[in-house]
């Protein structure tokens, strides 16, 4: 690309953060007992939410795991989740995972944490991470237990391309190969000569 292009490019690029979510929910121990025989149906989800009002992204990134029935001690062993493509500022999101106890006509909530994303490194999957359940609005009892999940943030800058930059572009190639195809017509014109 010629150093023309290069500066008539240059300003049409924008850089944005762009960060992948990568989790997968084990298990959970020592849940409340919600259920009348002394045991509860455990099952979460997990999902990225605002840190300041713990509300959800607009383009939601959420996954939930399968309910285990009959236990204080779910293991989930969740395949891993992606969530990619993420431009909001990392500082200001959390990963919120909130266990339930599954019922015919509704769920009773177990528990729940709310973790920074700036906590997680790209390299947090040796072994899964442990944070004590926490009670949530609307708990009738105090929690009790804790939650076990691998979850590790990758983040990159990455250049947007606009619309302007790939008609600049596009221009710059056809001049290159018209450049090419005029030198091998030159080239293969003196080698027939010789």
């Amino acid at each position: 690309m010629s150093p023309l292009a290069e500066r008539q490019i240059r300003p049409l690029l924008t850089h944005m953060a762009s960060a992948t979510v990568l989790l997968s929910l084990v298990g959970a121990t020592d849940v409340l007992a919600a259920d009348k025989g002394g045991t509860s149906d455990p099952y979460a989800i997990a999902e990225l939410v605002w840190t300041k009002t713990g509300k959800a992204l607009k383009k939601a990134r959420k996954t939930k795991t399968k309910t285990i029935k009959k236990t204080l001690a779910p293991e989930w062993n969740e395949q891993e989740v992606t969530w990619g493509s993420i431009t909001e500022e990392i500082s200001e999101l959390s990963l919120k995972v909130t266990v339930f106890d599954a019922d015919m006509m509704s769920s009773t909530t177990l528990g729940g944490c709310i973790i920074p994303l700036s906590s997680f490194s790209a390299h947090n999957f040796d072994k899964p991470l442990s944070f004590a359940l926490q009670t949530l609005s609307k708990m009738k009892e105090d929690a009790t237990g804790s939650i076990e999940f691998y979850c590790r943030v990758e983040s990159l800058i990455v250049a947007e391309k606009k619309k302007s930059y790939a008609a600049v572009e596009s221009k710059e190639d056809k001049i290159v190969d018209m450049n090419l195809d005029s030198k091998t017509t030159l080239d293969s014109k003196e080698q027939l000569s010789a």
